[in-house]
């Protein structure tokens, strides 16, 4: 059994007719992403495993104004990328 990267952040299985359309998608987005056959399913089915970089999620974050909760306190603080706010 293949194991996939540890950094995967969604997997899809698609059908093989569809998956033109979510992999043009996944690229105007400009997402990383790799296809593989579906193995129980070869000949109608793939696996699309998209990655994000901490970039994409940072900007992400930010923009819909998510907070973060720290771990070893009982507060929640709004997200903001860290490299920014420090220098």
């Amino acid at each position: 059994m293949c194991s996939l990267p540890p950094e995967a952040d969604y997997i899809f299985v698609s059908n093989l007719s569809r998956v033109i359309v979510l992999t043009d998608q996944l690229e105007a987005l400009k997402l990383d992403y790799q296809v593989f056959r579906y193995s129980l399913d070869p000949k109608h089915k793939c696996i699309v495993l998209v990655t994000f970089s901490d970039n994409v999620l940072d900007k992400a974050a930010e923009e819909r104004q998510l907070f973060v909760q720290l771990s070893d306190k009982a507060q929640s603080l709004p997200f903001a990328d860290a490299g920014r706010t420090r220098f």
